[in-house]
């Protein structure tokens, strides 16, 4: 069963490192297990990064997608991610 929560981040913020990975290889800072999260961005600018190395990740060196108002996110099974506020405004997304 899922569950649906807001979010709100400011300007500048980036999520902890969080995994979804089939197995938690201890590097992330949170690990949420094998699953599939969608969010939609209601307010603001953000930055999805994703893949297996948590410390480039973090560095900003990682694949990437810029997501804004009206753009639903899917952030699948089997990598790391973090999301980044790059816009002037808290952002809001579901």
């Amino acid at each position: 069963m899922g569950a649906v929560g807001l979010y709100f981040m400011q300007p500048k913020a980036q999520t902890a490192v969080f995994s979804l990975e089939d197995e938690d290889d201890g590097t992330a800072d949170e690990y949420y297990g094998p699953c599939h999260e969608f969010y939609y961005i209601l307010v603001g600018e953000f930055t999805m990064y994703w893949g297996k190395d948590a410390l480039e990740i973090r560095k900003g060196k990682a694949n990437k997608l810029h997501l804004k108002a009206g753009d639903m996110g899917y952030w699948s099974r089997g990598w790391k991610y973090p999301v980044k506020n790059i816009g002037k405004v808290p952002g809001t997304f579901f």
